[in-house]
């Protein structure tokens, strides 16, 4: 591991005329669609463990909120995709703070938003969400991607056979292990596969999905000594996030 940068443009190996910047801030931005793309907000997750008996503040949605108008304003998207899982919980959390929570969304990003329906999005009923974002099933094709929740990447070789556009997903939260002298560090990361890229948790109050191990000498894998492939041996490139900066991994 060689450098740091707040973002980082990147091509796919299967589509090389597909340029995507990755950024720290756990989104990503197709600068010729002035489109942002971001995954696994999980509002409302606090209000689950509280109603479980948990005590976590409440603050941590205003403060995902808070991130994601930067994210849109340092940018200047002119669309936002949510690649999926919006609401964690949302039978777990009042209808009122249901709509208020969409509410805030809209006032937060100020421009269209598009959400991919992820497992965790099951509306309640006289839910106001389908008035103010358009609600699509998974995956659904736009801006010349395959925007997914569910990362297509069980079959890899028969699916990019099938793909005729590159995929964006999120839903495992990906997260790097790099360990150095006296710790192991637990990143999240973007994990980029040949034919796509599976987005980091952008709430911070998630879990994660190991994919990746490095040493501070370089990649290894835990399962398969070789470079460069992922917990089940799929082609991957990995993109670790520190300090909200992208980490350059060789």
């Amino acid at each position: 591991m060689n450098s740091k940068t707040a973002s980082f443009s990147i091509s796919l190996d299967y589509f090389p005329e597909h340029q995507l910047t990755i950024r720290g801030d756990r989104t990503a931005f197709d600068g010729s669609k002035g489109t942002l793309f971001v995954s696994d907000i999980h509002l409302g997750k606090a209000e689950t463990f509280q109603k479980q008996g948990y005590s976590i503040p409440r603050g941590d949605d205003q403060a995902t909120l808070n991130r994601l108008n930067k994210s849109v304003k340092t940018s200047k998207a002119k669309q936002l995709v949510i690649l999926g899982d919006l609401f964690h919980s949302p039978q777990s959390i009042t209808i009122q703070r249901f709509n208020e929570l969409v509410h805030l969304l809209c006032e937060a990003v100020s421009i269209p938003v598009t959400l991919i329906r992820g497992n965790h999005d099951r509306f309640p009923d006289k839910s106001e969400i389908n008035h103010y974002l358009q609600v699509v099933s998974d995956p659904f094709e736009m801006l010349g991607w395959q925007c997914c929740h569910q990362p297509p990447i069980e079959d890899i070789t028969s699916t990019i056979e099938k793909l005729s556009i590159p995929w964006l997903a999120g839903h495992i939260h990906p997260v790097s292990i790099i360990s150095v002298p006296g710790e192991n560090l637990r990143l999240p990361c973007f994990a980029c596969y040949p034919s796509g890229i599976v987005l980091p948790a952008f709430g911070s109050f998630t879990g994660g999905y190991v994919v990746h191990r490095a040493s501070s000498r370089g990649s290894y894998n835990n399962r398969r000594k070789s470079q460069n492939k992922d917990q089940n041996g799929f082609s991957l490139k990995v993109c670790p996030i520190l300090d909200q900066e992208i980490m350059i991994i060789t």
